[in-house]
């Protein structure tokens, strides 16, 4: 029995695993709907295993249950931009200012290799390695706050966040906030300036983000035409 629970769990962790980068990268489009049915019988599993997964992600807040019905994937609003955010800018600062006091010389060389294809050429690196870079550099300097909690909201963010980039980078590819200012202040020791560095990063980041979602600018692109139902306001 236990050997059979543990391969369930299994099975529910890799069906949740897929879901999710399903979500995050936008193969599964805002507003997509979808039965634990149809899902069990793509992963060829049960509905138990699925429906855990699902359950996962609704915690997550990757996918919305509607009664009698499944799921469908949640929806980008303005709102998921600017709530994600603020808090951003109320926990990431930290993280940079404990990082700039915290890593030692090794991992703070660890990240400038990290960000070698944003510094050199951003516009031909591929989207996806963009993005995870992003991602590892904000988790890397949550790490260095000693603290799991910190850890565990940071990566939360970075989840909703990855989403919005991957939702709208096919419409402004050029668009992407680089971390150069940041490395510099971690190089330095600059534990206050570099926590002004994150701050303004993460303002452009917010700024970036909210004008490309604006209405205005999506209409001028005829693939944004196409996801225009997937987004509200």
């Amino acid at each position: 029995m236990l050997r059979s629970n543990h391969k369930g769990q299994l099975l529910a962790d890799k069906i949740f695993d897929l879901l999710k980068k399903e979500i995050v990268t936008g193969r599964l489009k805002p507003g997509e709907a979808f039965k634990e049915v149809a899902m069990a019988k793509q992963f060829n599993a049960s509905r138990t295993p699925v429906r855990e997964a699902c359950s996962r992600l609704s915690s997550a807040s990757l996918l919305v249950p509607v009664p009698n019905k499944g799921y469908t994937v949640a929806p980008i609003t303005i709102k998921d931009i600017l709530d994600v955010y603020d808090l951003r800018f109320l926990v990431e600062p930290l993280c940079a200012e404990y990082a700039a006091r915290n890593l030692n010389d090794e991992e703070i060389a660890e990240l400038e290799v990290l960000i070698q294809p944003e510094r050199e050429h951003p516009e031909d690196a591929p989207h996806m390695t963009l993005i995870d870079i992003n991602r590892l550099i904000h988790h890397r300097l949550a790490q260095a706050t000693r603290n799991c909690r910190i850890v565990s909201l940071v990566d939360s963010l970075l989840l909703a966040a990855a989403r919005m980039d991957f939702a709208f980078i096919d419409v402004y590819p050029t668009e992407y906030t680089g971390h150069a200012e940041i490395m510099a202040r971690l190089k330095e020791r600059d534990a206050m300036g570099a926590r002004e560095a994150m701050c303004r990063h993460i303002q452009l980041s917010q700024q970036r983000m909210s004008t490309i979602f604006s209405s205005e600018r999506l209409a001028l692109s005829p693939a944004s035409l196409e996801r225009g139902s997937a987004f509200q306001k």
